[in-house]
Formats: structure tokens, C-alpha cells, sequence
């Protein structure tokens, strides 16, 4: 899409760990960004519909998901799993 004469897309990564979305809920009269950096932020901009849930659903494992591994509250779930024993 086009505003002033620039191009702009529905959603476009922001570093490794957040993407920015159009919020659509304020379109045509206002053109407002917001970023979006887990995956909490990414259900309720669904929920809310300020952006179009199937691109975003694309993109969060790359991104959001990514994000979220990274964090050090899923540090547990990193760890080596236990081995069974017989």
C-alpha cells in the first residue's frame, strides 16, 4: 500500500525479535504503527483485528517464536531431557 507516495506493507520484521504491523483498526483516516514483540502481542492484534490474522500467523514461528525460545524463562524447557531408565 501507498501513503504520500510511499510504500508501506502489512507487517515487516523490526530486528530479530519484534515486527511492526499497520493497525488497520485506524485505516483509512489514520495510518498508526505499532510493534509487536511476543507472541501475546501478536494474538491480541489478531483478536483485535488491527492486522489480518493469516500473514501474521505466517510469520510469528520466524519471528515471535524465535523471540520467545530466546527468552530466559524458556530456559527450562531448552535443557537436556532426562533419560529413561529401564
Amino acid at each position: 500500500m501507498k501513503v504520500n507516495g510511499v510504500a508501506y506493507r502489512s507487517i515487516w520484521p523490526i530486528g530479530q525479535r519484534s515486527v511492526g504491523i499497520i493497525d488497520q483498526t485506524r485505516l483509512p483516516y489514520e495510518l498508526h504503527t505499532l510493534e509487536l514483540a511476543d507472541w501475546r502481542a501478536m494474538v491480541t492484534a489478531i483478536a483485535s483485528m488491527q492486522v489480518r490474522g493469516a500473514p501474521l500467523i505466517r510469520r510469528e514461528p520466524a519471528l515471535g517464536g524465535a523471540a520467545d525460545a530466546r527468552s530466559p524463562r524458556c530456559a527450562a524447557s531448552q535443557r537436556t531431557p532426562r533419560r529413561r531408565v529401564a
